[in-house]
């Protein structure tokens, strides 16, 4: 968690990290995660996630996001619940007109996730890996699709939509 104090504090304390005035956003998203655990079936979870971020080139954003579960769910008698999501991420946009634009993403993302079984025992699982997604923008919405983790064991991959509001 100190490291993305850390970040957040070298990306916005200084106005000259922004491309220009209007380019530092903030965003919310909400989606559905899928994550794959090695001999259970597929956990799906309704999630929610803020961003924020800063254009340091016309092209280039770097941006912190954070959320977690709006729903838990329930496999073979486990409830698991999504406690966080955090990561950090640079993305690439390619714009195809001043309102739309296309958006390779590379980061490193941690997912904690708690597993509640019916005999009161809970396991707390936390995992990090690199990431990367695809996203759209168009006039603020975007659609995504991002892989958080991916290891042997545990795979962790979501769609969402959103909404952007940029500011000075």
């Amino acid at each position: 968690m100190k490291f993305f104090i850390f970040v957040v504090a070298l990306l916005f304390t200084s106005s000259a990290v922004a491309y220009e005035q209007g380019d530092t956003f903030l965003g919310a998203q909400f989606g559905l995660s899928t994550i794959d655990l090695d001999n259970t079936d597929d956990i799906e979870h309704r999630y929610g996630l803020l961003r924020l971020g800063v254009y340091t080139t016309p092209s280039l954003t770097l941006e912190l996001r954070y959320g977690g579960s709006l729903k838990d769910d329930s496999v073979s008698g486990v409830d698991y619940r999504i406690d966080r999501i955090a990561g950090v991420y640079a993305a690439y946009h390619f714009e195809i007109s001043s309102e739309v634009s296309l958006y390779g993403l590379l980061g490193y993302s941690e997912i904690d996730m708690k597993a509640s079984r019916s005999n009161g025992t809970t396991d707390d699982e936390d995992e990090t890996d690199p990431s990367f997604g695809v996203g759209l923008n168009i006039s603020g919405f975007n659609l995504e699709y991002i892989q958080y983790i991916d290891r042997s064991d545990y795979k962790a991959q979501a769609i969402s939509a959103g909404y952007t509001l940029y500011f000075d």
